[in-house]
């Protein structure tokens, strides 16, 4: 039988959302429990961040051949052959 557990570990009450946790009948904990309205915003904050680091990768990586383009490491690409790649 499961049984709900108070949320103790620091790192966890950094994330800032109501967690419930579950445990087994040896103490151990087995799954964590939130409301359905902490689910969506949990997710479409995650789904922000997510979207913000694949652009900054993808800007680093411009900004890398740009470098590699000015140093003569990498071919430089005319405005067709940029916009094909898109």
């Amino acid at each position: 039988m499961n049984t709900i557990i108070s949320n103790s570990d620091s790192l966890l009450k950094k994330v800032n959302l109501p967690i419930e946790f579950l445990s087994n009948k040896k103490g151990l904990t087995t799954a964590v429990q939130i409301s359905y309205n902490e689910w969506l915003k949990f997710v479409k904050e995650y789904l922000r961040y997510k979207e913000y680091y694949e652009m900054k990768n993808k800007l680093t990586q411009a900004f890398v051949e740009i470098k590699e383009t000015q140093k003569g490491l990498k071919k430089e690409k005319t405005l067709s052959e940029f916009l094909n790649e898109c």
